[in-house]
């Protein structure tokens, strides 16, 4: 069975994304399945990593407009790697980021239903050694069930006092 693995951090800009984007990529590089879901709905940026905008979203799929399988894209063949890369990509578009940020708590557990759902298919049923969750910074509902979902999580932080306050 698959690992679930977030990578999270209290505030932007130390690394997260990079960090989550490493390890999927190495994953792959090394024969492993690999999926990576972005959660940051606030400033979501692998779209501009892979160059590609997708048919379906994250959102898409946490808002039940659409299945998991549809949001993933596989990156190995573009890349020449061993294991599959599969990516889920967060909506870039501005609308879509005002939308998030007005969900409450009854849209954020059924999301969390959503997503559980999708790591144990990931894990169980398409057989994906790990998958990578680049989660959204700080405390919102977003980061805590990229966290909850987790088997394991990596907290990414820099030395400024602040950061590691909130970190802590």
């Amino acid at each position: 069975m698959g690992k679930i693995v977030t990578v999270h951090s209290y505030r932007g800009g130390t690394g997260k994304t990079i960090t989550a984007l490493n390890l999927a990529t190495l994953g792959s590089v090394k024969c492993k399945d690999v999926c990576l879901l972005e959660l940051d709905f606030r400033a979501p940026t692998l779209y501009t990593v892979f160059d590609r905008h997708a048919d379906f979203w994250m959102n898409d799929f946490l808002d039940g407009r659409c299945e998991g399988e549809s949001i993933l894209i596989d990156f190995a063949k573009r890349y020449g790697t061993e294991g599959r890369l599969l990516v889920g990509m967060a909506n870039p578009r501005m609308e879509a980021i005002r939308v998030y940020l007005t969900r409450g708590r009854r849209w954020q557990m059924s999301a969390l239903r959503r997503l559980l759902s999708l790591c144990k298919k990931l894990s169980e049923d398409m057989e994906m050694d790990y998958t990578f969750i680049d989660s959204s910074p700080g405390i919102a509902y977003s980061s805590l069930n990229a966290i909850v979902a987790a088997d394991l999580t990596i907290v990414i932080t820099s030395l400024d006092r602040s950061d590691l306050d909130g970190t802590s």
